[in-house]
């Protein structure tokens, strides 16, 4: 156990390493990204984030009720980390982004939605 617990502490500290908080720091600075009672934040308060939320991502993972060979996510503030597991329960890969903008779609429309496109 205390190998894998190892391993991921690597794979963080190779994410906090080798993130470009520069670049986050500057597109949330040239757009007015604020975080509520902080502003801006400093490179250190990016780093902080993304640090915790890599740490809660993994012990999302970890939950028995998510399944094997499948990933948990947190989110807040523009970064996203994500950790997945595979079929034995290890974390397996880590990854934090910096997210502007997303859409998602299942598939599921209305007929009411195709109508309003025509």
């Amino acid at each position: 156990m205390k190998k894998k617990v190892q391993d991921e502490q690597r794979m963080i500290q190779q994410i906090i390493d080798n993130f470009d908080w520069q670049k986050c720091h500057t597109t949330m600075s040239a757009i007015g990204w604020e975080w509520f009672f902080v502003g801006v934040p400093t490179i250190h308060d990016l780093k902080e984030c993304g640090r915790k939320l890599i740490e809660m991502s993994i012990q999302g993972v970890k939950k028995p009720e998510i399944r094997y060979d499948s990933y948990y996510y947190t989110s807040t503030g523009g970064l996203k980390a994500i950790a997945w597991k595979n079929k034995y329960g290890h974390v397996t890969s880590l990854e934090l982004e910096f997210v502007l903008t997303s859409w998602e779609s299942d598939g599921d429309y209305y007929d009411d939605d195709l109508q309003m496109r025509d």
